[in-house]
């Protein structure tokens, strides 16, 4: 492109400075036919006066003759012409004079004679002129052809250059990356584009396999976590055959031996349950199909059930739980702020194996219901907690750790979001964590009791 531009700026330029040239050349060349003419009239007008007896004709004659002289100074193009001119007119005018004064013919066809030879002196000078006006017309008509076949193959030849780089370095490459993506598309999820060509092309090369990248670490990540997922559900699954096969071992006397084979398989239905509960959340969550049935309710009454339904699952744990006498109102679906609720609450015990205080606050700040969940459990490290809402990960650092979908903190956030809150977490390694969820107590676009909101995902 450069090259191209370069060639057009030279075209451009020469062709001004032979447009400058040959308008120079001309205006020369067409003073010098100017003067010609009018040297050659002067020498007629000067024939006609040697032979006119008239004096009233010979008057007008010589009128016309000095007024072409002064015409042919319009003409004048160098100090040699303009000389020549000079010498021309006053041989005339000495001839004039002469003829007027009436001297002997010997010495006025002499004078005659001298007047003569200046003006073709000057005609001379100027056919001479426009001759080599001419010539130098012709040598720059030359140049400017040869200069034009040059431009017009340069032109071809940066053409050709620019279309094989454009084929090598635009559209090849525009074409591999077309291909790769369509690869990609088609399910060959180890395509990747070369990173080359235009900057901007290599740009997008460089984020197309970015983004592969990542889709191919998400893939791993997902089929790693279903795998982690299978083997968890298969533990409750082989405790529940365990109690079952207890229970029918047992006596049928022994009702307490039944009872106790019963209560844990129901925990482990349960658990089974609320794994599968959360994967089927996080299925309609990132299909935009999760439903929210919302209508004017007392956050206060919704903690307050969930503290007492807490309060006697643990022999190990102290539920507390603290709700302001006065109704805390808002928008909200209840039973999916009872799961957010009670996914916190169970992190807080499951969290927290050396038993102690599990803590549920409920306050209101500003135009917005806090709802808190605090443990005095084994906490989360620095650098599990910018991932700890994200789906399909499962917190592994230090004793940290437990069965489950993975998918139980995902779902709370997109919950809370879909009410128009947030979600927020403070936690240490040995000093437990603080859930902190923010709802906002006035919401737009209410206008009955009860409405059906689809939540989709981010």
């Amino acid at each position: 492109m450069l090259v191209i531009g370069a060639l057009a700026l030279f075209a451009a330029v020469a062709l001004a400075g032979l447009t400058n040239k040959l308008q120079r050349i001309g205006t020369a060349t067409s003073a010098a036919v100017e003067s010609v003419r009018l040297g050659h009239e002067v020498q007629i007008e000067l024939m006609l006066d040697e032979r006119v007896e008239d004096e009233l004709v010979r008057t007008d004659i010589e009128a016309d003759l000095q007024r072409r002289l002064v015409q042919a100074h319009e003409h004048v193009s160098s100090t040699v012409e303009r000389d020549l001119l000079a010498q021309a007119e006053s041989s005339i005018d000495e001839y004039l004079a002469a003829e007027a004064a009436g001297i002997d013919e010997p010495r006025l066809s002499e004078v005659r004679a001298a007047a003569h030879a200046d003006l073709r002196e000057f005609v001379d000078l100027n056919v001479h002129e426009s001759r080599a006006a001419s010539d130098l017309a012709a040598r720059w008509n030359t140049i400017a052809d040869v200069l034009a076949i040059a431009l017009i193959l340069a032109n071809l030849t940066a053409g050709g250059w620019l279309m094989w780089w454009m084929r090598a370095r635009a559209i090849a490459p525009l074409l591999e990356l077309t291909d790769t993506v369509e690869r990609f598309g088609r399910g060959d999820k180890d395509a990747r584009a070369d990173e080359s060509g235009p900057l901007e092309l290599s740009e997008v090369a460089a984020r197309f396999n970015q983004m592969a990248d990542a889709l191919a670490s998400q893939r791993s990540a997902q089929m790693a976590h279903l795998a982690a997922v299978a083997h968890d559900l298969r533990n409750p699954l082989w405790a529940l055959q365990l109690s079952l096969d207890a229970a029918r071992a047992s006596e049928p006397t022994d009702e307490a031996r039944t009872r106790r084979g019963l209560d844990a398989a129901q925990r482990q239905v349960d658990r089974l349950g609320r794994m599968i509960d959360d994967l089927l959340d996080a299925s309609n969550i990132e299909a935009g199909h999760l439903e929210l049935r919302r209508g004017m309710h007392d956050v206060g009454e919704i903690v307050r059930e969930l503290g007492e339904q807490f309060a006697g699952t643990s022999a190990k744990h102290r539920i507390e739980w603290c709700v302001p006498q006065e109704p805390v109102v808002a928008v909200v679906d209840p039973m999916r702020v009872g799961q957010v609720v009670t996914n916190l609450l169970t992190n807080a015990v499951k969290y927290s194996p050396a038993g102690g205080a599990v803590r549920l606050e409920l306050r209101r700040e500003g135009e917005a219901a806090v709802i808190s969940v605090a443990d005095d459990g084994l906490g989360i490290d620095a650098v599990d907690l910018p991932d700890v809402f994200e789906p399909f990960h499962r917190l592994v650092s230090g004793k940290r750790s437990g069965a489950g979908s993975g998918l139980g903190l995902f779902v709370v956030r997109r919950i809370v979001q879909a009410h128009g809150g947030e979600i927020d977490v403070e936690s240490a390694p040995g000093h437990g964590s603080k859930f902190r969820v923010r709802l906002p107590l006035l919401q737009s676009g209410i206008t009955r009791d009860e409405d059906v909101v689809r939540a989709g995902g981010e």
